[in-house]
């Protein structure tokens, strides 16, 4: 007998360092939505079932080893970064993980019933939230999750300590400290990030910035992204490489430049661009906002998923 399963393999698999690992996962045909906004502890406990895609995020989870997911929420933009430990709400399902539903009907896989038997009978994942901040560290065994679309992650190790968090533009710039009044304690969640490293040789820094939009995002004013380079020109590296034209931007490039600016000597991005990537079909192998806001409306809220394990 067989039993139906929705099994998803990682769409890319990159290992920018000896301690880390990304898995990305995109659209898969436009069948999966990797969306974690359900799951709210609250929600959950009021509901007494888990949504959907928490079986779908506890499915690939195991398939890496990883038995701790550390997902805060980045919707505030605050350039903030938790503790893991603050990360109190913990989302998990007991044994027995119950049957799947025919919502997951457009993309199952089959399964040997005994291997299925196996599978449900072991505790499910656990994900850790109930903070509102752009990142954390990931301790060492464990994996990061953001669920995106265009706002790419940054990595940083100092070959010890892994600190992952999600850069969307606002994450990346205090607009009123463009204009001279500041709305919190770091321009950029670059600088939050760094703070994590005082003491630590910073020439051991390095970082990975991966899944993210590439030259088309155009929300900012010219006046916006002029008053930016302006800002960006008082690092140590006056560059102005992710400015596209007068009025587009490249907000990887803006991380890398932020990274530098700032003082991370070794810095490399990925060549994903969540806009205008196709897969061999010629269909577009990521979610994107941006993209959906001018095409596809109705899939402005379906995500991507970035898992980051530190091994």
């Amino acid at each position: 007998m067989k039993t139906k399963i929705k099994i998803v393999e990682p769409t890319k698999i990159i290992r920018p360092f000896d301690n880390v690992e990304v898995r990305l996962f995109g659209r898969n045909g436009g069948k999966t939505d990797w969306s974690i906004k359900p799951l709210v502890l609250e929600n959950v406990l009021k509901a007494r079932v888990l949504p959907p895609v928490y079986i779908l995020v506890d499915r690939v989870a195991r398939e890496a080893g990883i038995k701790t997911l550390y997902a805060p929420r980045p919707s505030e933009f605050n350039a903030q970064i938790c503790a893991s430990p603050d990360l109190r709400e913990e989302i998990k399902s007991e044994a027995p993980v119950p049957i799947l539903t025919q919502e997951f009907s457009d993309y199952e896989s089959m399964m040997d019933d005994s291997e299925y038997k196996e599978w449900a009978e072991r505790e499910g994942v656990s994900i850790h939230r109930g903070v509102n901040a752009d990142g954390c560290d990931v301790p060492k065994g464990s994996a990061f999750w953001l669920s995106s679309a265009d706002c790419p992650v940054l990595i940083v190790t100092d070959g010890r300590r892994v600190i992952c968090t999600h850069c969307g533009y606002k994450s990346l710039v205090d607009r009123g400290a463009l204009r001279g009044t500041p709305t919190r304690p770091y321009f950029s969640v670059v600088g939050a990030v760094l703070k994590e490293f005082i003491g630590r040789n910073r020439v051991n820094l390095r970082a990975f910035v991966t899944l993210g939009i590439g030259p088309h995002w155009s929300e900012a004013s010219e006046t916006e992204l002029g008053a930016l380079a302006f800002y960006e020109r008082l690092g140590c590296y006056p560059r102005e490489s992710y400015r596209v034209g007068r009025k587009k931007l490249n907000i990887v490039e803006l991380v890398r430049c932020q990274c530098l600016n700032r003082g991370i000597g070794n810095v490399r991005t990925d060549d994903n661009d969540t806009f205008a990537d196709k897969d061999k079909d010629g269909k577009f192998l990521w979610w994107s906002y941006e993209r959906a806001m001018k095409k596809s409306p109705a899939d402005k809220l379906k995500r991507n998923g970035v898992m980051v394990v530190h091994n």
